[in-house]
């Protein structure tokens, strides 16, 4: 998948042809304003990512972003492997397609408070009203689509505003 000249990482160029292909019919679908969000996150995400990339490319060490510190940890507990929270993206993710956007928000917000951040209910049923709100807020004055699921495809008719 990569090769090495130098010191240095070089990708194929099917790989990137394959990434831009994908990216390409991800936002094929998506109406200019269902678009801008998610492009400006992706852009402001995407030279975050380089920038660090390139720190740990050439090969950075100790203090600093790409170093090899991690300051939550000095407490000496232990918060589990990185593919713990990859699972909880992915779970979400596949939630997503499984019931819409709205229900796997408020899924993944009530799982992931009670069982990563061991919040009380009271907390757990405020943030997660809180963020289904703002989101469902910021949806209604964009006038854009959220993502549905097979589910909602299936009982389209007979759900009202934040489910359709």
């Amino acid at each position: 998948c990569r090769k090495e000249i130098g010191g240095r990482i070089l990708l194929r160029p099917q790989q990137h042809y394959a990434a831009a292909t994908v990216a390409d019919f991800c936002t094929a679908a998506l109406t200019f304003l269902d678009a801008v969000f998610p492009i400006a996150v992706g852009m402001v995400g995407l030279l975050t990512a380089a920038t660090v990339l390139v720190w740990q490319v050439r090969g950075a060490t100790g203090h600093g972003t790409a170093g090899n510190m991690n300051f939550d940890l000095d407490d000496g507990t232990t918060s589990g492997s990185l593919w713990r929270f990859v699972g909880w993206l992915v779970g979400f993710v596949a939630a997503i397609g499984l019931v819409g956007f709205t229900l796997a928000l408020i899924g993944f917000f009530v799982a992931f408070l009670k069982i990563v951040a061991r919040s009380s209910w009271l907390q757990t049923l405020v943030l997660t009203a809180a963020a289904v709100g703002l989101v469902l807020l910021l949806t209604s004055i964009l006038h854009m689509n959220l993502p549905g699921g097979l589910l909602q495809n299936q009982f389209y008719d007979q759900l009202v505003w934040p489910l359709r």
